[in-house]
């Protein structure tokens, strides 16, 4: 196997980052951009801070959308309410990020909210949750 050195050193920029800010968690486009670096197809994605910000990047990703929050402190997005799938216009992208906000102040008033990941949606497939801890004996 041929390792890319431009493209690991990039990760460990991203993880660098992570732990620089002090958490433990990586963000969602953090964690997309790691997967893709290491030689994974990810779906495209941008993560956006205002609603202006999805609307327009919206038409540049592409219907139907996901939109996830991206917040350290929302590692379970769904039940936070963090998560709509299906958005097929840029009304409804305004309507979410909304929503999104909205939901994730209300059921976690003090969570650092760093933007929405907007994420083109693919049609169903399998779909893989990877996650990963650092044990202090190995």
């Amino acid at each position: 196997m041929v390792v890319d050195n431009a493209k690991e050193m990039e990760v460990e920029k991203i993880v660098e980052k992570i732990l620089a800010s002090g958490r433990k968690v990586a963000l969602p486009d953090e964690a997309l951009d790691i997967v893709k670096l290491s030689g994974i197809d990810v779906p495209g994605h941008v993560l956006v801070k205002t609603p202006g910000e999805a609307v327009k990047v919206s038409t540049e990703i592409g219907f139907p959308l996901v939109m996830k929050i991206a917040s350290s402190d929302a590692i379970h997005k769904s039940e936070a309410g963090g998560v709509v799938s299906g958005i097929q216009g840029v009304q409804e992208v305004e309507e979410s990020f909304n929503k999104i906000m909205e939901n994730l102040r209300r059921k976690m008033p003090d969570a650092q909210i760093s933007g929405i990941l907007l994420q083109k949606q693919i049609p169903e497939a399998t779909h893989l949750i990877v996650g990963g801890l650092h044990d202090e004996q190995f």
